[in-house]
């Protein structure tokens, strides 16, 4: 209570197998290879209330926190996870990274901000089955994946086995090199649900989220002035055959890719359902201002169902489908 951990250089906290209460506790410049600022393991408990999280460097995964083996962590009441940073030569989890089944990472009221992963993950990675929440007005902000490759400035979700869950909460000018400003979804599961994007970016594909394979439910939420510099899908880009995009009653709004297809949303294979939602002066240099559907199949069952939407004031093709 009340405290400050500062300036250690093998980590401010280590919680193994047992919990920890932090109230208005500052964690501060301290480093470590795994957990900088906290680390977690077997089954520990950690709970940061108005806590700050800031400043500290971990050299391999989780600069802020990192979590594993069952662990759960949860920022709470006003916490601030900020300016963490993993540096040249690692990867991963700039502001936390939770690794394995049944690790549990939940931002409730609280704020992911400005920090740093040089491949995946700038404000939260998530690998090995581990969940996510991020809840009740939270905001991931101005987040970064540097790359070059991967992605995911605010939120990179690393396999069919993780999932990450989006209630009420906002991501705004968060950035990655190459793909998912916003969100990376690789082969994993992420609901979306009252969220805001706003300008986030991305120098590939998914200025907000990107999906690579796994399953996006998007509703009731707001995309605006979300771009991508080189390819396709300014806010929403999702890839691959066994993906799905699944948005209802959704809002898209001056959404932008620079160079390619999908000003709004690019989905190239994978089952697509947009309905009930509302495409508004977004742009495209090329086909579909508002959506673009590839490698649709002609035979068989649907594979897009675009219906009861509302597209106004996208300049060009604001609706394009390629059949193969």
């Amino acid at each position: 209570v009340d405290s400050v951990v500062q300036n250690n250089d093998d980590g401010g906290l280590s919680v193994v197998g047992a919990t920890a209460n932090l109230l208005r506790t500052d964690i501060l410049d301290n480093d470590r290879d795994y957990g900088g600022g906290i680390y977690m393991n077997t089954g520990a408990s950690v709970t940061a209330s108005d806590s700050l999280i800031k400043d500290n460097w971990g050299w391999d995964q989780g600069a802020g926190v990192y979590l594993r083996n069952g662990s759960v962590f949860s920022a709470i009441e006003g916490t601030r996870i900020e300016l963490n940073v993993t540096p040249s030569d690692c990867e991963d989890g700039g502001g936390v990274a939770a690794i394995g089944t049944g690790t549990e990472v939940i931002i409730d009221a609280s704020q992911v901000l400005s920090n740093t992963a040089l491949t995946r993950g700038g404000g939260l990675y998530l690998a090995g089955g581990a969940q996510a929440w991020v809840q009740n007005g939270s905001m991931v902000k101005g987040n970064r994946a540097i790359g070059p490759g991967v992605g995911g400035g605010g939120v990179y979700v690393a396999d069919s086995l993780s999932s990450l869950h989006v209630d009420g909460s906002r991501f705004f000018g968060n950035s990655a090199d190459p793909n998912g400003g916003g969100i990376h979804n690789s082969f994993g599961t992420v609901h979306l649900n009252r969220a805001r994007f706003h300008d986030n970016q991305a120098r590939f594909s998914g200025g907000a989220v990107y999906n690579n394979g796994g399953s996006i439910t998007c509703r009731n939420s707001y995309f605006d002035q979300n771009w991508v510099l080189d390819y396709h899908g300014g806010a929403i880009s999702s890839i691959g055959p066994v993906g799905t995009l699944d948005v209802v009653r959704c809002e898209f709004q001056q959404n932008t890719t620079h160079a390619g297809n999908g000003g709004a949303i690019f989905a190239d294979e994978p089952y697509t359902f947009v309905a009930r939602s509302y495409f508004s002066e977004n742009t495209a240099p090329g086909e579909g201002s508002a959506l673009f559907l590839s490698g649709m199949h002609l035979t068989g069952s649907p594979e897009a169902v675009i219906e009861n939407n509302y597209l106004v004031d996208n300049p060009g093709s604001s609706l394009y489908a390629e059949y193969i």
